[in-house]
C-alpha cells in the first residue's frame, strides 16, 4: 500500500500522500512497539525508514525546491519511528552502532540530493536528523554526568559546524538552543 501511494506521488506530485503514509505507518508501529513479539519486525522498520528517506530525498530534488517545514517534519518523525523500532528490537550492544549507521546513510544520501539540488536545505535538514542519530547513539551508550557532558560537546560542536557551513550568524545562534537538553540533563548533577 505504501510503495503504491509513493508511486501516486510520484507520478503526480502530490507529496503530503507521502507524510500521511508515515503517520499511518507509525500508528500501526505503536502495537509492536509496545509488544515487541518478532525481531524480524525491525528489518521491516528499517525498510520503511530507507522508503519514506528516498521518497523526501527524491521528492525534494524532483520538485527542485525544499518545503522547509514539511520536509523537516517528515525527516523528522521517520527518524523518530526508526529510532523507537532501534531501541525496542536491536539489543543493547548494537543500538548505538545502528543508530550511528543510520546517521551516516542519512548524511550521505542528503549529500547526493545537495549536489543534485544545489540547495543546501536538503543537507541541512538531514545533518540535522543525523545530528538527532548521533545524541540518540550517545544516549544508548552513556548515562548520567558522562552523557551530559558528551551532549554538550555534541551541541556545541553541532553550532560550529552549522556556522562553518551556512555561515550564517543567526542560523548558528538558533541552532546553540540545542544545549538546552544538557543544561536540563545537568539539573539533577547541580547539587552534587
Amino acid at each position: 500500500v505504501t510503495l503504491g501511494a509513493l508511486i501516486l506521488v510520484y507520478r503526480t506530485g502530490f507529496r503530503e500522500v507521502t507524510f500521511l503514509c508515515l503517520v499511518i505507518y507509525s500508528v500501526y508501529s505503536v502495537q509492536h512497539l509496545l509488544n515487541p513479539a518478532d525481531d524480524r519486525l525491525f528489518v521491516y522498520a528499517c525498510a520503511f525508514a530507507a522508503i519514506f528517506f528516498l521518497a523526501n530525498i527524491v521528492g525534494m530534488v524532483r520538485r527542485g525546491s525544499v518545503n522547509l517545514a514539511f520536509d523537516a517534519t517528515l525527516a523528522f518523525v521517520n527518524t523518530l519511528v526508526l529510532l523507537a523500532h532501534i531501541y525496542t528490537y536491536v539489543p543493547e550492544v548494537w543500538q548505538s552502532l545502528t543508530t550511528a549507521a543510520w546517521a551516516v546513510v542519512f548524511v550521505a544520501g542528503s549529500f547526493i540530493a545537495l549536489r543534485l539540488t544545489k540547495d543546501r536545505r536538503p543537507f541541512l535538514i538531514y545533518a540535522a536528523v543525523s545530528a538527532v542519530c548521533i545524541a540518540a547513539a550517545t544516549a544508548f551508550e552513556l548515562d548520567g554526568p558522562a552523557l551530559t557532558i558528551a551532549l554538550t560537546i555534541e551541541s556545541a560542536l553541532a553550532t560550529f559546524v552549522i556556522f562553518t557551513l551556512t555561515n550564517n550568524r543567526s542560523i548558528a545562534e538558533r541552532t546553540s538552543f540545542v544545549m538546552l537538553g544538557s543544561a536540563l540533563l545537568a539539573v539533577e548533577s547541580m547539587a552534587s
